[in-house]
């Protein structure tokens, strides 16, 4: 056997090795927050209803695209208006938005024009923007009074490579309220996506 073929053959069983820790990972988070959720809202609210079906629909998902259909999809079941961004080079362009007026549809935005875009990419962390915080961002990024915005990055190795914008009224914000709840949808598809990337490299190394 060549060196490169081991080489290759060692990197696929790490990737594997991480890949089935990921699933076990995501298997337990799956059963926490559907857990949580029912205790919640023991009556079967509506609402941890819509949650249970989005952590489903992002477990089932098998592609990119498809953790960020759901992902999209059920951040939207929960907030006033939300748009998710494809982040390149700190650069967010718009893949999936729901509920924003004519007037404010989602943009291109870059991070230098965006205080709100910039802290959420540099930290990598969930940013709160309220009306007036951001005044040279672009329309759709403009709060109205009353409201916040949650960005909260999608991070896969390392890297931002999607932002949620979600938002919602400022008085819904307590736990359980809708800001924890994307925040958790958002952490578990970053998790997924981590989960496929690395199942699509093992299939790579592998001529799976």
């Amino acid at each position: 056997m060549s060196r490169e073929q081991q080489v290759r053959d060692a990197l696929a069983r790490f990737l594997a090795a991480v890949r089935t820790a990921t699933d076990t990972h995501l298997d337990t988070l799956s059963h926490e927050l559907i857990a949580v959720l029912r205790a919640d809202a023991p009556s079967g609210g509506e609402g941890a209803a819509q949650l249970v079906e989005a952590v489903r629909r992002l477990d089932e998902a098998t592609t990119l695209r498809g953790v960020l259909d759901a992902l999209a999809a059920g951040t939207a079941d929960h907030v006033t208006r939300s748009a998710v961004l494809l982040v390149d080079r700190a650069v967010a362009r718009p893949y999936r938005q729901a509920g924003f007026p004519p007037e404010r549809v989602p943009a291109e935005v870059r991070a230098a024009e965006s205080a709100g875009v910039a802290r959420a990419i540099a930290a990598q962390a969930a940013t709160l923007v309220r009306a007036g915080d951001d005044p040279h961002a672009p329309p759709f990024m403009q709060i109205p009074a009353g409201d916040v915005a949650l960005l909260m990055p999608v991070v896969v190795a390392q890297q931002v490579v999607a932002l949620v914008d979600a938002e919602g009224p400022a008085a819904g914000m307590a736990t359980p309220g809708w800001a924890a709840l994307v925040e958790s949808l958002t952490r578990h598809a970053s998790a997924k996506l981590e989960n496929v990337t690395s199942k699509r490299t093992v299939e790579v190394l592998t001529g799976g």
